[in-house]
């Protein structure tokens, strides 16, 4: 039986920032992501249509530095496919913290994935497959550096 799939998808985003002195910065972010499958073949067990939305809700903050430590950190609440017919909500987080030494070093500690939610789950169909993926990425993990600006110096001719 020919069949003829056409996928449609849709996304929108909206983010904004909001700064005091450059010394503190916030920035919520929203993502509204849909997506459906269509078949030419209609009412056939064989070639299934579907349909699915994601929502992502999320917010950045940075402090610059106040006696010498500075933070950014970023949030996101992910509500996604966790199965073919389950929504999950995810929890990231993400977060550095540097200490400024009197040298304009700096000592940082980062955690990427710190409450360990980060997996990436797909579910759709192609031809007469409808297909679940669910695989696990990089997740938790914290990592310590120092970072050091060479300053650069001009030299008269």
């Amino acid at each position: 039986m020919d069949n003829k799939l056409t996928n449609l998808g849709i996304n929108l985003t909206q983010e904004f920032s909001i700064t005091w002195k450059n010394l503190i910065g916030f920035t919520p972010k929203y993502t509204y992501s849909w997506n459906k499958s269509m078949n030419s073949v209609k009412n056939n067990p064989d070639f299934l249509e579907n349909a699915y939305e994601t929502h992502k809700i999320g917010a950045g903050l940075n402090i610059n530095p106040l006696k010498g430590f500075s933070l950014e950190t970023s949030y996101s609440l992910e509500n996604r496919a966790s199965g073919l017919n389950e929504r999950e909500n995810y929890h990231i987080l993400n977060s550095s913290f540097y200490y400024t030494l009197k040298n304009n070093s700096q000592i940082k500690l980062t955690g990427f994935d710190i409450l360990n939610q980060n997996r990436q789950n797909y579910w759709g169909n192609s031809g007469n497959t409808t297909y679940f993926q669910n695989t696990i990425t990089l997740r938790q993990y914290f990592l310590l550096g120092y970072i050091y600006k060479f300053k650069v110096t001009k030299l008269k001719n």
